[in-house]
């Protein structure tokens, strides 16, 4: 492809396999050459029109992964509205990533490379799975307009970035844009579906064979409880900043302890344990005193030995470096907001993780699971040793950095689809979309990729609104619970890193903890460990599961019963069916 009047030059493969077609554009044909424009290449949509419909055509739905999976429907009105979303988040390099409304809540991110379109379910069905080039791709979908009467879904690769440099410490900046291309091969395998295949179910599991093409189901079998536990937390000081204790060693074995003996399995992991708390995590690796004396922490490291209680990493940076570790310089008062906290949080710098692993291999000897918050969602471009570091050369860090855990089970937050085949647990599951009104029906896509493969845990249930309705959620998507906990009051953080946090007392929440998990052990316990091979709704308020392992789950959302069959279904409740 030669647009001459730009000066631009490209290869476009094309490769037709049975009912598939792979569409890839090499880095290396990208070529720039002198023209009557000046202007350079950004980026390339790649066949915006590839599956596009009419309403008036077809009916049917775009499929975007937009955090736990979404669906666009096709029968609305003309609408100028449309979704964009870079795939695995935005480059933390280039991106200024502040929150200015606490009362907007975050879009969710993209976490899988995949989405697909429907023309009227169980008819014709389209899926694309970028499988290079996705850390620098968008995902875009559009409903039919008056001005382009096409609903139409398709990925945008970037190039170059206009990004914001910064010229003074008062906080001026002008734009720039990149000066190299980004070194992006990009390669994208649409499968084309008919009949039972043209669902989201059937692309989920289509792209989970794909994922996990090597690999044997390895997901826990039996419900745990994942409980988080604050040691130590870092106040403001007149002179920097002090630690104080939430959760000492007696305290979280007294915890671990309280909960067993209720029969919880738990899957538990001692956070900010280390000296300087959350900031200098991976970078002190000791235990801060005052969580106790050093025969407290041996009586501790036994006791997490023979009862698996874990450690968790926060891979992060010192905020002082953070003007000199990327490609473009971060603007120091970026981020303000990560977590909703008020003080400038540590950015995340993989440059560094390559003389951590065997620090923390040591560190953990014997214990049976690790965890690690910032590894597995980060994508960011950045400057080592002088050198320019493009945004997929984290991602490849970040992951060697994880696949040195692989003798252990290892457990990540937020984890995008690069890293599922590599850990054995995915902490802060989505469990729904961003709700957008354009795209108004939440699927579990992403649970249905990685069920029977990777155990998920959901997001802290201290901040859910109606824990019975979350709990269904669970049953329905598979997702086991999770809770974050101190043994002293909430209210000694308010100043702290972790004063966003507004209710973790143990005490506060321990019967809840056990409700909860009593609740969703049973029908879990008849589905765990297998994979969810269709999803659907019965009806406006009743959604059924079926998994791989003769289990069929029925979640009813309504307060009135539902009849199924010769069964009923209470209101808020649930009925897993057992096939021969």
């Amino acid at each position: 492809v030669d647009f001459k009047g730009l000066g631009i030059r490209f290869d476009v493969h094309v490769r037709l396999e049975g009912s598939t077609m792979s569409v890839g554009i090499p880095q290396d044909t990208l070529t720039e050459y002198p023209a009557q424009s000046s202007d350079v290449l950004g980026r390339i949509t790649v066949f915006p029109f590839l599956g596009a419909t009419n309403i008036d055509e077809s009916s049917g739905y775009a499929f975007i992964p937009d955090g736990s999976g979404a669906l666009i429907p096709y029968n609305q009105v003309d609408d100028e509205r449309y979704y964009r979303q870079d795939i695995y988040g935005p480059d933390r390099g280039i991106v200024d990533r502040t929150i200015v409304n606490d009362a907007i809540n975050p879009p969710e991110t993209i976490a899988l490379p995949v989405f697909g379109m429907v023309h009227g379910e169980g008819l014709n069905g389209m899926m694309a799975n970028v499988l290079q080039g996705a850390p620098y791709g968008r995902i875009s979908s559009h409903l039919k307009s008056q001005n382009i009467p096409y609903n139409r879904t398709y990925v945008t690769v970037t190039y170059r970035d206009v990004y914001a440099q910064p010229i003074s410490n008062s906080g001026e900046t002008v734009s720039l844009k990149s000066k190299d291309l980004y070194p992006a091969d990009l390669l994208i395998k649409y499968t084309f579906t008919e009949e039972a295949d043209a669902t989201y179910a059937a692309f989920a599991r289509l792209y989970r064979d794909a994922l996990f093409s090597n690999q044997s189901p390895q997901a826990q079998s039996i419900p745990r409880l994942r409980l988080d536990v604050i040691g130590v937390d870092s106040i403001p000081s007149l002179f920097g900043s002090r630690t104080i204790s939430m959760t000492t060693f007696e305290q979280a074995m007294t915890i671990h302890q309280s909960l067993t003996d209720q029969d919880i399995h738990l899957r538990m992991n001692l956070m900010s344990w280390n000296k300087g708390a959350f900031d200098q995590n991976t970078r002190q690796m000791t235990f801060d005193r005052n969580m106790g004396s050093k025969d407290q922490r041996n009586a501790f490291l036994t006791y997490a030995q023979e009862n698996d209680i874990g450690l968790r990493f926060d891979v992060v940076s010192n905020p002082s470096n953070t003007a000199s570790t990327t490609a473009y310089k971060y603007n120091s008062t970026l981020i303000t907001r990560l977590f909703g906290t008020d003080r400038l949080v540590p950015l995340f710098d993989p440059g560094r993780l390559s003389g951590q692993a065997d620090d923390i291999k040591s560190l953990i000897d014997s214990m049976t699971h690790v965890s690690f918050y910032g590894a597995g969602d980060t994508v960011v471009s950045m400057k080592t040793a002088g050198t320019y570091a493009p945004a997929d050369t984290s991602v490849d860090l970040y992951l060697d950095f994880i696949k040195t855990f692989d003798d252990i089970n290892t457990g990540v937050t937020s984890p995008n689809a690069y890293m599922l085949p590599w850990i054995t647990d995915a902490y802060d599951v989505p469990m729904s979309s961003s709700n957008y009104l354009y795209a108004p029906i939440s699927v579990p896509f992403l649970q249905m990729v990685m069920s029977g493969h990777v155990t998920m845990y959901a997001s802290y249930a201290n901040f859910t609104a109606d824990l019975g309705v979350h709990a269904l959620n669970l049953i329905e998507y598979g997702v086991h619970p999770s809770f974050i906990t101190t043994w002293a009051p909430t209210v000694d953080m308010r100043e702290g890193a972790y004063g966003y946090l507004y209710t973790t007392t143990f005490d506060l929440w321990k019967d809840d903890m056990s409700l909860l998990y009593h609740t969703v052990a049973f029908p879990l316990s008849m589905t765990s460990g297998a994979m969810i091979i269709d999803h659907y709704a019965l009806s406006e308020n009743v959604m059924v599961t079926v998994w791989n392992n003769n289990q069929t789950v029925y979640t009813n959302y309504g307060e009135e019963p539902v009849t199924v069959g010769l069964e009923t279904i209470e209101g808020l409740s649930y009925h897993v069916v057992q096939h021969p």
